[in-house]
């Protein structure tokens, strides 16, 4: 019997099958969650291990359990034809060391949106491999700032606002120890662009003199942003619920048939003491007042940042809105929707005080802002987180320009406002008439900020004007 050769086909097959491992590579991804802050952008980097080139590989990102893709590269090119959505014209692949296997994915801007589980996938011939890696989306919304009210008889309201945070802030009232303080409500909403605002309220006591404070901060970034504000430098004149109350017992009970003297004595004392007590809060004021006409400052008008509808006189003292709008040549310096124009001067220390009569108006806006704020911005942009602290009248309307905005009652029409700077803390505006305090913004302001004027639009041949009243002097007696 002849015996078969032997056949070498299935050793030489085996031979030629790639070795266990060979030519494999495995996708590295971060190894902790990156953190990308709102506005700016994400880095999303992958390399093949061991290093290989992968230029001629299908690379790509997706989003939640590849549900969305967010990339695709693939024939040395950028696909996008079936980017999702919400990623299109926001990613770049940056591949300078593709051929070391190294590559990463840009995201900008950052959304709150974007927020998720992300895999990078590469893919050659019919190996694939993908790596898993978090995205944390953050953003550190303003500075806090405290607006203040009367409560009940003997108490203060103070609200804190803050908006542009994300995710869910903590917020924290303290005292001047630094001892927590339990907030009356904490209340937190989602604006359009998917950031938090926050609003938390305190009522504290008007007899104590601690510092109180309100702190916001971000979990995520580990960032916090305070103001602070003294009980006894929130105190002012103001008709209380309760003395309007009384008041209106007080005529109601002047034509009833019951009334006795015992009780109208009783009661006379009880209007005695709350006329007594209101006019201790207008020493209190006049005091403040005379001690900021130590820091006062002489503005002037910069007449280069005025809107074209705008008239500069007296030597840059006043202020008229025109009733339609000047040809002048294009400057950067000039505001070109909102009718305002800026002081020449520039303060980011120290204190500094002055007075506007707003007398000549029904509708204006005046406080400071940011040396650097955008010359187009609309009048609903007008707000802190935007660089301007302001407060306004339209009509009977008085309201600070915060966000959101605040109203505020006046006993009379406002006059003259007197304007306190403290760079280290605090924006007041004054009704130097009737000795009230009407608005604070607290916050620490370090960036160079200017006096903003705004006067209302023309009216049946009325040119409403805003004028900067002379340096006040102190003296003995002080405001009027």
């Amino acid at each position: 019997m002849q015996r078969r050769a032997p056949s070498f086909r299935p050793l030489l097959l085996w031979l030629l099958l790639p070795w266990p491992g060979a030519g494999q590579f495995q996708v590295k991804g971060p190894s902790s969650p990156v953190i990308a802050r709102v506005g700016e952008a994400a880095v999303l980097p992958c390399h093949l291990s061991p290093p290989t080139d992968a230029q001629n590989m299908v690379v790509r990102w997706y989003r939640d359990r590849q549900s969305v893709l967010v990339h695709e590269y693939r024939d040395s090119l950028d696909h996008m034809e079936q980017q999702s959505l919400q990623y299109q014209g926001r990613t770049e692949l940056l591949r300078e060391n593709i051929t070391q296997g190294q590559v990463a994915l840009r995201i900008h801007p950052v959304l709150p949106g974007d927020e998720g589980q992300y895999s990078c996938v590469f893919l050659r011939s019919a190996q694939l491999s993908r790596a898993q890696f978090e995205l944390l989306v953050a953003a550190s919304g303003a500075p806090p700032h405290i607006h203040i009210q009367p409560a009940h008889t003997g108490s203060i309201k103070m609200t804190c606002s803050s908006s542009g945070w994300y995710p869910h802030p903590e917020l924290q009232w303290r005292d001047t120890q630094g001892r927590p303080l339990s907030p009356d409500s904490v209340k937190m909403s989602i604006r359009e662009d998917g950031l938090m605002h926050v609003d938390s309220s305190i009522t504290v006591e008007e007899s104590s003199r601690a510092d109180v404070s309100c702190s916001i901060r971000n979990p995520v970034l580990r960032e916090e942003k305070e103001s602070r504000l003294s009980v006894a430098e929130a105190l002012f004149p103001r008709v209380s619920a309760w003395t309007v109350a009384l008041a209106v017992l007080l005529v109601l009970l002047t034509f009833s048939l019951m009334i006795t003297g015992v009780f109208l004595q009783r009661f006379r004392r009880a209007l005695d003491g709350i006329a007594k007590e209101l006019e201790q809060r207008k020493l209190v004021i006049k005091k403040c007042l005379k001690e900021a006409q130590r820091f006062a400052e002489d503005i002037i008008l910069d007449e280069v940042t005025a809107h074209p509808q705008l008239l500069v006189l007296d030597r840059g003292k006043r202020v008229e809105c025109l009733p339609t709008a000047r040809a002048l040549p294009a400057n950067r310096r000039r505001f070109t929707v909102l009718r305002a124009v800026l002081g020449r001067n520039s303060f980011f220390t120290g204190h500094h005080y002055w007075e506007v009569d707003v007398g000549g108006s029904e509708t204006w806006t005046v406080g400071l802002c940011s040396d650097s704020i955008n010359r187009e911005t609309h009048f609903k942009d007008v707000h802190p987180e935007n660089g301007f602290w302001s407060i306004n009248r339209t009509h009977d309307n008085y309201r600070a320009l915060s966000l959101p905005r605040y109203n505020f009652k006046v006993a009379a029409p406002l006059s003259v406002v007197g304007i306190l700077l403290q760079c280290e803390g605090s924006i007041s505006f004054y009704d130097v008439k009737q000795l009230t305090l009407l608005h604070t913004f607290t916050g620490k302001f370090s960036l160079p900020l200017r006096p903003c004027f705004m006067p209302g639009l023309p009216s049946l041949g009325h040119y409403p004007s805003l004028v900067i009243s002379p340096v006040p002097t102190p003296d003995e007696s002080g405001p009027p």
